[in-house]
């Protein structure tokens, strides 16, 4: 949770983080095969958050041209970096 400053996604971790500790219950009572689960659920939950923030980071400026001929400045996410995430 601290590798993010998006509250949304801290608040997404931390709704996990509660669910898991509600299945989990017994620490002792959990299989391999529950651990992997719960570990793949984080996994997929973080890379869902690097998804969202890499779309959302508006880095790449182009000057544009509408229809009328007025000039203007277009943020676009990096694509690079959104096909990474």
């Amino acid at each position: 949770m601290d590798e993010t400053t998006n509250i949304a996604a801290k608040s997404k971790l931390k709704a996990l983080q509660n669910d898991i500790n509600k299945e989990a219950g017994d620490y002792s009572k959990l299989t391999e095969h529950d651990l992997e689960y719960l570990q793949k659920q984080y996994e997929i939950q973080k890379a869902k958050i690097a998804l969202e923030e890499a779309q959302n980071a508006k880095n790449t400026v182009r000057l544009r041209r509408d229809n009328e001929g007025n000039w203007g400045y277009v943020y676009t996410a990096d694509e690079d970096n959104v096909s990474k995430a």
